[in-house]
């Protein structure tokens, strides 16, 4: 994950699902004025994150439509995609490309003066036995990169420390 921060100069993050939040349990800050404040154990919700739409596509088609209803899919800024069978087209694109870009679905820069919508994008982290059993993810501020920009040039980086990760596992 320290090698992502270095290639891509983002704050590299790994997150797990617990009910229908993810739970980050590891975050590699990059050197940044303005850095997202995201610390262990913080939740967020799944269905409006590139960790958890990535998690959710893991899990077989009904349990992941079950944790979708039973979400409070709210709105959080008006590019929120909260309709069930929406999410659910979204997380079978997620199975078939590999990794998930969200544009602007959830605002995590607050603070009164800066307010500001994230991109993101997350890749499956797989044990040896190809088990889903976490999330990587890196998120940067809207204007730093278009999602075309960050599915060519982010997610290869993602992908390559997905699977060293995973090499590395003793599972």
């Amino acid at each position: 994950m320290e090698e992502v921060v270095a290639a891509l100069g983002e704050s590299c993050s790994a997150a797990v699902l617990d009910g229908d939040d993810i739970v980050y349990v590891l975050r590699i800050p990059a050197s940044r004025i303005m850095t997202i404040n995201l610390s262990i154990g913080a939740r967020l919700p799944a269905y409006a994150t590139s960790l958890g739409r990535v998690l959710l596509a893991a899990e077989d088609e009904s349990r992941a439509r079950q944790l979708l209803e039973s979400a409070d899919r709210r709105a959080l800024t008006v590019h929120t995609v909260t309709e069930t069978d929406r999410l659910m087209d979204i997380l079978d694109q997620v199975r078939r490309q590999g990794y998930c870009i969200v544009d602007q679905e959830l605002e995590i820069w607050q603070q009164p003066e800066y307010r500001c919508h994230a991109r993101s994008v997350s890749v499956p982290l797989q044990a040896r036995t190809g088990q889903v059993i976490a999330a990587l993810n890196v998120s940067l501020h809207a204007t730093r990169a278009d999602a075309e920009e960050i599915a060519t040039g982010f997610v290869p980086v993602l992908q390559q420390a997905a699977a060293q990760i995973s090499r590395n596992m003793t599972r």
